[in-house]
């Protein structure tokens, strides 16, 4: 028994607490306890963003960024990591049909995993799939509104269907986030494109 659980079984005990309220402060603890891990992750992740944000140069940023990556990468359970690997190496090796299936495994396992959609996007853009990549998109941005990967793969999407103002606002919001990314050399061209000028 935890130290918490056992001092509410004593105060229960001495009548200091009715069985519903004390079982309710003992649910209410070990919530928050199994919340600790994740709440301490995200503040980890803030952190970074902030980092990323001040960053003084495009070497700091790019270590910050790898940081980002490795914290979406690593979903809190070894098999869902190992499927991951498994994915990302069939998809370098340009198997993208397996590939998607232990994508597609990975997200009905665990669909708040934002990195399984994140990367199943990645898959179908390489497949020319560009309809499918942008609803799996728009699932990554959901649960990671700061996804500058994921912005970028959407932009690049735009871009590949001539849709060069959706191109260029995308863009844009991603460098807001992450201002050394390496796709924003395409916001100049795009601007070029739709002879915006600056003021």
């Amino acid at each position: 028994m935890g130290r918490f659980n056992l001092i509410i079984s004593v105060l229960f005990s001495l009548g200091y607490y009715s069985q519903g309220s004390a079982i309710a402060i003992a649910q209410k603890a070990d919530v928050q306890a199994a919340k600790g891990p994740a709440l301490a992750a995200s503040d980890k992740l803030n952190k970074l963003f902030s980092d990323l944000q001040h960053a003084p140069d495009e070497v700091q940023a790019r270590l910050i960024e790898a940081k980002i990556w490795q914290h979406w990468t690593l979903s809190g359970a070894s098999k869902i990591d190992s499927l991951m690997k498994q994915a990302k190496l069939l998809a370098s090796r340009g198997h993208y049909e397996p590939s998607l299936g232990l994508l597609d495994r990975i997200i009905y396992e665990q669909p708040t995993y934002s990195e399984g959609w994140n990367r199943k996007a990645t898959v179908l853009f390489f497949m020319r799939r560009n309809d499918e990549s942008l609803k799996a998109i728009a699932k990554v941005l959901v649960l990671e509104p700061r996804h500058f990967g994921a912005l970028a793969g959407k932009a690049m999407i735009k871009i590949r269907a001539q849709k060069w103002g959706e191109a260029l606002d995308t863009l844009r919001s991603a460098v807001k986030i992450h201002p050394f990314l390496k796709e924003r050399h395409f916001i100049n061209i795009l601007e070029k494109k739709l002879n915006i000028r600056e003021l």
